[in-house]
């Protein structure tokens, strides 16, 4: 192995290890309770994070803050959130928790990930309103109708690693005209990404006004306090640790 590629590795793992560290510290401070944002007051368990380097951005209400500031806006206009990837609850139980919507459906795919969900949701006290399925295909539009779920009070949001493009068919996306959608994008993660990611977005328009929303600026002069902590681990806390910059498309009904 060439040194330079040593000395990345060495420093990648150290940034990795650093950001749990700092997470760790911040999460024992405020006892889980995220302190900012829409999320304000939820516990987040340092078992229930699948990335606990994220933690310290999930207390602040730094970590996707842009999926947050939409979500902040059509909270007001929307009842149920459908959560495709609800991986440990931030979103599809804390959302439901702290009132920003009166239920949500939770698809996830990994059985372990249910097992947590229903935990999660029972420590919440939220459990009756927490449906918690498998994972989504392009039908799951009609299994949201035979549940009883109106697709026009629905926001919908998915994080599922490159399994949108097989999910958000055409047939799909007509199925869910009235509904507000925000989809994480992952074509760096699938053969053909390019070309994938303008299908989609071709698809998206036709019954969407669609946005691509890129990861942007984080404002730490607002948080007291983080005013003390060095340069290195405040600007730690902004990292998601992601392979390249995140973008997501919202979509709004026309």
């Amino acid at each position: 192995m060439k040194t330079e590629d040593l000395v990345s590795d060495i420093t990648a793992h150290a940034v990795a290890v650093r950001r749990i560290l700092v997470s760790r510290f911040f999460h024992e401070r405020f006892a889980g309770v995220i302190q900012r944002g829409i999320l304000e007051g939820y516990k987040l368990e340092e078992d229930s994070s699948w990335a606990p380097g994220d933690l310290a951005g999930q207390l602040f209400g730094l970590y996707e803050q842009e999926v947050l500031s939409i979500i902040e806006d059509v909270r007001t206009r929307r009842h149920t959130l459908v959560n495709l990837g609800a991986a440990d609850g931030y979103y599809g139980v804390g959302l439901v928790a702290t009132g920003s919507f009166g239920q949500s459906v939770c698809y996830e795919l990994s059985e372990a990930g249910r097992e947590h969900l229903k935990r999660v949701a029972e420590r919440n006290k939220v459990t009756e309103l927490v449906q918690i399925l498998g994972g989504a295909g392009p039908d799951f539009p009609r299994e949201l109708h035979h549940r009883n779920v109106p697709i026009e009070q629905c926001l919908i949001l998915s994080d599922v690693e490159g399994a949108e493009f097989d999910i958000f068919t055409p047939e799909c996306l007509n199925a869910l005209k009235g509904a507000e959608i925000i989809i994480e994008l992952h074509d760096f993660l699938v053969d053909d990404g390019e070309t994938r990611r303008k299908t989609l977005l071709a698809a998206a328009e036709a019954n969407f006004e669609a946005t691509v929303v890129r990861m942007g600026a984080r404002d730490l002069s607002v948080i007291p306090e983080l005013a003390g902590l060095n340069d290195s681990d405040r600007w730690l806390i902004c990292s998601e640790g992601r392979a390249q910059l995140m973008s997501w498309l919202h979509l709004r009904p026309r």
